[in-house]
């Protein structure tokens, strides 16, 4: 992409000529990305699977779909099990899930939840699948509860963690960008109130021990009064770090750069998801995770400025974005957009 050189504009968007809704309609975006959906958010999930799982899992991780604290705090355990992060209805399991399973040839099952986001009939069915050798639930009584479950389940698998996230529990999209963190490194995803240290939180951080613990969102989402707490229960020797932008999808861009920087991940394959909803970024953000790639949000019906601006710096490390969920979820406007970012750089693959 050349911009016409009598053009001024700002850095960060850039012209093209015969924009509509900041892009161009005439490019083939297909190329360039790679589509992760299905018919609904559990075959998405199943798309997701497939992509990081093409080969098998020992294990895979199921939580609910129809909402997100369980399946956030999930992918610290996916990672340490070595398998996907899998939706489920509340009270019945979807046959694409069923089927999934027994793709992979997974024996060991974990369902994260208690039973009124994961009924006991849909642990039943998991249980009656070929080849399934055990299913065990993760739970608490609350999401603070269940994250601290998952966290421990975790630290029982794969040893004390190096670091921790906290993230409020009551709004998504922050601890959505650091599932693929989470499932890489093992650190768990540690979810409170805004305004308060919950106790399930803090009993976590005396008991891993972390050395660093890193609190995602701004002082809206997680409270100075919070994070002071997280001090006072983690004493003066362990360092906390905030890491927030002005909006979700800028707080987003900053976890990926942690990610790179701390935990191995790179944007040779990011996976982009919509930041208006969190249904396709639930099981995308662990296979994200498994592919070591970051997990970047954007709104639906166009592309984050930002975000543009950096799959253009990036664009030579990218081999193929994956996208995930379909035109609803991600605008063909989006699309276009991401394919711009990344044609200056090469032809399409």
């Amino acid at each position: 992409m050349t911009p016409y050189p009598y053009w001024s504009w700002p850095a960060d968007r850039p012209y093209v000529p015969y924009r509509r809704d900041g892009v161009t309609g005439s490019i083939d975006y297909e190329p360039y990305i790679q589509r992760v959906q299905g018919a609904n958010r559990y075959e998405t999930a199943v798309a997701a699977s497939r992509a990081a799982f093409p080969d098998g899992a020992p294990a895979a991780v199921i939580a609910s779909g129809e909402d997100w604290p369980d399946a956030l705090s999930a992918s610290s355990l996916a990672g340490a099990l070595g398998g996907p992060v899998l939706l489920s209805a509340s009270t019945r399991l979807p046959a694409a899930v069923a089927e999934e399973v027994q793709r992979l040839q997974a024996r060991s099952l974990v369902v994260v939840g208690g039973p009124s986001a994961v009924a006991t009939s849909v642990v039943e069915a998991l249980k009656a699948i070929p080849g399934v050798s055990s299913v065990k639930r993760v739970a608490g009584s609350n999401r603070y509860e269940t994250a601290r479950a998952v966290a421990d389940e975790t630290r029982r698998i794969a040893g004390a963690p190096e670091a921790a996230f906290l993230c409020t529990g009551e709004n998504f999209p922050d601890a959505l960008a650091a599932a693929p963190l989470a499932y890489a490194s093992g650190w768990p995803v540690l979810l409170t109130q805004t305004g308060a240290l919950s106790e399930d939180a803090s009993a976590v951080l005396v008991a891993a021990r972390p050395q660093r613990v890193y609190v995602l969102g701004g002082e809206a989402v997680v409270s100075t009064q919070t994070v002071a707490a997280a001090a006072d229960a983690l004493g003066p020797a362990v360092p906390i770090a905030r890491v927030a932008g002005p909006d979700r999808y800028d707080t987003a861009l900053r976890v990926a750069a942690l990610g790179v920087d701390r935990c191995g991940l790179s944007y040779a394959a990011p996976a982009i998801a919509t930041g208006d909803g969190f249904a396709d970024a639930l099981a995308g953000g662990a296979m994200a995770g498994a592919r070591k790639g970051v997990l970047l949000l954007t709104p639906t019906s166009r592309m984050y400025s930002k975000l543009w601006t950096q799959l253009a710096k990036v664009s030579a490390q990218v081999g193929k974005p994956f996208t995930l969920g379909g035109d609803a979820a991600l605008s063909p406007t989006v699309r276009t957009a991401i394919a711009l970012a990344l044609e200056p750089v090469r032809p399409p693959q």
